[in-house]
């Protein structure tokens, strides 16, 4: 994985998404993400006090993001090589529409 600036979309070749992100504190509870199609915005609602702020979203991900019922979140701690990062752990976020 290349190293990446705050968050980053994967998508496969079947267009699926998954949101990479680095460790926050705090676990996630029901968190859920809403988008803004006309923006090419969404919001990450982690948890209670946790959002965070997502822009510039392709047409894949704002497609997804409007067909799929969940995105799959993954959490990531960097590591001392900047080309790779250890999974902290993975988690379902509700899309919100």
């Amino acid at each position: 994985m290349a190293e990446f600036d705050g968050y980053q979309f994967l998508v496969t070749e079947e267009n699926d998404v998954m949101l990479i992100i680095y460790a926050r504190s705090g676990d996630p509870e029901n968190p859920t993400i809403e988008y803004d199609k006309a923006n090419r915005t969404a919001l990450l609602h982690r948890n209670q006090t946790d959002d965070i702020v997502l822009e510039n979203l392709t047409d894949t991900v704002l497609e997804n993001l409007s067909e799929e019922p969940i995105l799959l979140v993954t959490e990531v701690l960097p590591t001392e090589n900047p080309l790779e990062h250890q999974v902290k752990q993975i988690y379902k976020a509700r899309v919100i529409r």
